[in-house]
């Protein structure tokens, strides 16, 4: 594939207008072939000038290839030489977000919203950082405009999302869960549970553990950090990226495009199909596709530890441990409650079909404990379960064993997350930015009357006691009775 686009792209560097050669390059980014492409934007730019979808196209470039601040410099040269371009301003107030300062948030999207009060991306945003009050003339001019019904499903999806987030500020929880709830009914598909739950079963009944015996080499060291979303994955991508050996690869679908390429290459049908079918050869090939993604190889990953940070790769530890023999998971596990809250709190910008309503949240929540449980069994030293609730009570003693597993020194810096220097694109993008605190638990509480549908889903409050007592039981190191179903 890239040797294909390096010859689409010499094509293209002709064109008369940068409008002629936006598509291949839309293209190149769709395969995420961002090193490719950004190469040919610097010519094209040399010959056609700086053409602002050119040079916007550029930082989407170089903040995928990992140089953000470049990202940010160009797209803030765009904004200002635009100056009355309201989709400039908004993803200049994005790129500040993912970077925490709040100041640069407020004054790029109150910018947007001067030249298009309608951006909705740009309400939100500025929201996060200066909250709106349920009074206020741009909340009230939201709220007619979703009762019109002139929007499109992903403003739905926001505005319903931002107005439940106002109506739980102002105390009023039922009808802020109609609103989340609402806005979930607009921004993600259905869920197939019964292909979800295919997937564990099949999982436990045809993996049985990592093969390096397959492998002609052990390739790099890298660990997956996985769970659900919202269960703390970002936090401890925050913890462990302050340590000078460890390099994060960020969130990204690279290990399932991988595993789809394969199984298509192969023609398989079923999920799991793939451990029968894969070979050495295509260790090494699947191996060097994934760190092409990344723009890497086995060796300029040299003697650093690569970081994974995609939570639902749970699904693929199976995977993963066999086209990477050295690789080590880190299954970050979280009171379901906060997690099915959290979940339907947050309006994701891809799609998440298991966050749409409670019974879907409830089959997902099931199936991933399952899936992480079988891989804890198959894995062995290679796999750990981390306690959110451990690692933010008790901070340095987790970190400390998390450092261990993952054979690295102690290092202080990790300690403080919340000095992370580099930008975060995730949905919690906010709470890194802070020190490590127990905020994040028993945020459910106050909304347990609300999530009484939810918990009934799961199995009632005794399987939920079940919950507690297994990750309580790992946090103490001690094996438990094993839970199932």
């Amino acid at each position: 594939m890239l040797a294909k686009q390096q010859t689409v792209s010499g094509a293209i560097l002709n064109v008369a207008t940068y409008a002629q050669a936006r598509p291949e390059i839309g293209r190149m980014f769709n395969h995420r072939s961002f090193s490719v492409a950004l190469q040919v934007l610097l010519r094209l730019r040399e010959r056609l000038g700086p053409d602002p979808d050119l040079v916007n196209d550029m930082a989407t470039c170089y903040w995928q290839l990992g140089d953000q601040k470049k990202a940010l410099e160009l797209m803030t040269s765009i904004a200002t030489s635009l100056k009355t371009n309201p989709l400039a301003w908004r993803k200049l107030a994005s790129m500040w977000l993912s970077f925490g300062d709040r100041d640069a948030v407020r004054k790029c999207a109150m910018k947007c919203l001067k030249y298009d009060p309608n951006d909705l991306q740009a309400l939100t945003m500025l929201d996060r950082v200066k909250p709106f009050k349920r009074g206020a003339k741009e909340i009230v001019a939201l709220r007619k405009r979703a009762e019109t019904g002139r929007m499109t499903n992903d403003e739905f999806a926001e505005a319903y999302n931002l107005l439940a987030k106002i109506e739980e500020r102002a105390g009023d929880l039922d009808q802020a869960m109609m609103l989340f709830e609402r806005s979930k009914e607009f921004g993600e598909q259905e869920l197939d549970a019964r292909k979800l739950e295919e997937i564990v079963t099949r999982q436990k009944e045809t993996f049985q553990g990592a093969r390096p015996e397959l492998a002609q080499d052990e390739g790099p060291n890298i660990v997956f950090v996985v769970g659900l979303p919202r269960t703390g994955t970002t936090l401890l991508e925050s913890v462990l990226v302050c340590h000078e050996k460890v390099q994060t690869l960020g969130e990204s679908n690279a290990l399932q495009r991988c595993l789809d390429g394969f199984c298509h290459s192969k023609q398989l049908q079923k999920s799991w199909d793939w451990v029968d079918a894969i070979g050495p050869e295509d260790i090494n090939a699947v191996r060097a596709e994934y760190l092409r993604r990344f723009n890497l190889t086995d060796e300029t990953a040299g003697s650093t530890m690569l970081l994974d940070k995609t939570p639902m790769n749970l699904l693929n530890c199976g995977f993963a441990s066999v086209i990477f023999p050295k690789a080590k998971f880190v299954y970050m596990s979280r009171n379901p409650l906060d997690v099915g809250l959290s979940n339907m709190k947050t309006n994701f910008s891809a799609p998440l079909p298991f966050t749409r309503d409670w019974a879907s949240m409830a089959v997902a929540v099931r199936a991933t404990l399952n899936s992480a449980l079988d891989y804890e069994e198959k894995l062995g030293a290679a796999f750990r379960w981390q306690s959110y609730e451990g690692l933010v009570t008790a901070h340095e003693a987790n970190i400390r064993r998390v450092l261990e597993f993952l054979d690295l020194e102690w290092d202080e810096r990790c300690l403080h997350p919340e000095q992370r220097s580099d930008a975060v694109t995730t949905a919690s993008m906010e709470q890194v930015r802070e020190k490590v605190n127990t905020k994040g638990l028993g945020k459910w509480t106050r909304y347990e009357a609300q999530l009484e549908p939810f918990i009934e889903a799961l199995g009632g409050r005794a399987w939920l006691d079940e919950w507690t007592t297994l990750d309580r039981s790992r946090q103490e190191g001690v094996e438990p009775p094993r839970q199932t179903g």
